[in-house]
């Protein structure tokens, strides 16, 4: 799916088509739902957000989310 890799104390994912494919639907579903407000994603999106490491198999954290809605 994606290569994790890890330097030192941080970790790098290397996200592909299909976990920004589901990933750019969950946060369309949830600016749907009312789950942005002000620019700031609430707490539920995040939770939506963890589907993609049932989904995928993968180890993701809030940071690694976080920081793929920046770029």
């Amino acid at each position: 799916m994606s290569g994790k890799v890890k330097e030192g104390s941080r970790s790098y994912v290397a996200w592909n088509r299909e976990m920004d494919a589901l990933f750019a639907i969950i946060l369309y579903d949830q600016a749907t739902l009312g789950n942005k407000s002000e620019g700031e994603w609430k707490p539920q999106t995040y939770q939506a957000l963890a589907a993609l490491n049932a989904g995928l198999g993968l180890n993701l954290v809030i940071s690694n989310v976080k920081n793929r809605i920046k770029a």
